[in-house]
């Protein structure tokens, strides 16, 4: 499984991943690509740098809901 990110009809940038099936598995949602690319990074596995180091695990009242 790959992490990716895309634009939703809002103007988000939400993290997620497709099942083998095709469906989305939406993980967060980011105001910007650059944030969202640091996130997609670390979960697939990426190495935490600078100042997006913070994006790789913030706290749970920190994360966006997905779709909303």
């Amino acid at each position: 499984m790959s992490w990716v990110y895309m634009r939703t009809k809002d103007g988000d940038w939400t993290v997620g991943f497709f099942d083998p099936n095709g469906i989305w598995h939406p993980e967060s949602d980011w105001d910007n690509p650059d944030d969202a690319a640091a996130r997609t990074h670390y979960l697939n596995g990426g190495v935490e740098q600078g100042e997006k180091a913070s994006l790789a695990w913030p706290r749970k009242e920190e994360l966006p809901k997905a779709g909303a």
